[in-house]
């Protein structure tokens, strides 16, 4: 019965976020790609499961997050229906740099994403741990794996949109 009511609060409250103001540590998104695929945890629960961006649906729970906030600024992009965050796997700089989803922790460093608005109105997502963007080494496909690459906020593979 809680993760219908959570589910009804979640479609209801999805449409009213307002694009161009202050992003809530309340309010749930959709995190689009620049081409508008919707990133995606397929409703998996488990610790160490993959990321991907899927065609997007507003009434798919495993497209809805919640951006909070890190004691640093920084934020944590958890889905409410997995009770997971995107966790950047411990990955340095330089080394393979997959994108999963782990428990909760706040302040963890590998669930420490900074978030930059682009002059297009898009945005970047950095890891505090490896300093690389969220992003695709092509033009995303439905389907296709989250992952990190060196910082390139020219590059629209890295940007991403808040609905």
């Amino acid at each position: 019965m809680k993760r219908f009511a959570l589910k009804v609060l979640l479609l209801s409250v999805l449409p009213l976020c307002l694009w161009g103001q202050e992003v809530s540590e309340k309010e749930p998104f959709q995190i689009l790609t620049s081409n508008g695929l919707a990133l995606d945890n397929h409703g998996d629960d488990n610790n160490n499961s993959r990321l991907f961006v899927e065609r997007a649906d507003k009434k798919a729970l495993s497209q809805v997050w919640i951006l909070g906030k890190h004691s640093d600024g920084s934020r944590a992009i958890n889905s409410p229906l997995t009770q997971k965050s995107v966790d950047n796997a411990g990955a340095a700089a330089g080394t393979h740099k997959e994108v999963l989803q782990w428990d909760i922790t706040l302040d963890h460093r590998n669930e420490q994403w900074v978030m930059t608005r682009l002059p297009n109105g898009l945005y970047t997502f950095t890891s505090k741990t490896s300093g690389d963007n969220l992003g695709f080494s092509q033009t995303p496909q439905a389907g296709m794996k989250v992952a990190q690459f060196a910082p390139n906020p020219d590059d629209p593979n890295q940007q991403w949109k808040l609905v």
